[in-house]
């Protein structure tokens, strides 16, 4: 089991098969958006720290406070780069093919699916065309965190617990230009198929899908 699903509105879904075009959207997007599943205020989050109880004696005072926690979360005001964001099926994150599932609030994302059979090719592709423009980019698995337990600095994969249903997989993109990125690698028929998110939703075995469920021709 190793593909990648990416969701959006038909028309998206649609030009991703056919021509390959892959919208990449700034950190700072997915930083300030106010929809509950994109929008992420760790997002870029320079230093997260999370101090056990304590205390501490105001000079001058001789005053001393305590407190249970402290919580702190430090970023720069503008996070520059660019990411391209697909749920991932594999045994990274899922241990066992049949506990595959998918959680409903992904359903937000869109209306339809993309499955991608062949993330290797995708990858590459993208990676090729992005380094031909001249941009740099990374990809890899996004690792998830308690935001009120970690203490460090997260990277641009890493991302708070309440994400993990995503099971993102991502391709960061380096760039100080602030604003989307859009590429065309051709089209992905030969290695891909659309499904209605619904259909997706109801996924249980993802090594087996009846012919009859494919709408593909919908294109």
């Amino acid at each position: 089991m190793n593909f990648f699903i990416k969701f959006g509105a038909r028309n998206d879904v649609v030009d991703l098969y056919e021509n390959g075009t892959v919208y990449i959207n700034t950190l700072q997007y997915y930083r300030t958006s106010e929809e509950k599943q994109r929008g992420d205020a760790y997002e870029g989050a320079s230093r997260v720290i999370n101090s056990l109880p304590g205390s501490f004696e105001i000079p001058g005072l001789k005053h001393t406070v305590n407190y249970l926690s402290v919580h702190i979360k430090e970023a720069h005001e503008y996070v520059y780069g660019n990411a391209y964001c697909v749920f991932c099926a594999s045994s990274y994150t899922f241990r066992r093919s049949h506990h595959f599932f998918v959680h409903p609030d992904n359903a937000t994302f869109g209306t339809h699916g993309i499955m991608i059979k062949r993330p290797d090719i995708f990858i590459k592709k993208v990676q090729d065309e992005l380094k031909r423009l001249g941009y740099k980019s990374k990809a890899g698995f996004v690792r998830y965190y308690d935001k009120m337990k970690f203490t460090g600095h997260p990277t641009v994969f890493q991302k708070p617990l309440e994400f993990e249903h995503q099971k993102e997989f991502r391709i960061y993109v380096e760039s100080m230009k602030g604003l989307p990125i859009k590429i065309h690698i051709g089209s992905i028929k030969e290695y891909s198929e659309i499904f209605t998110t619904e259909q997706i939703l109801s996924i249980r075995n993802p090594l087996y899908m009846a012919s009859g469920d494919k709408v593909t021709n919908l294109v």
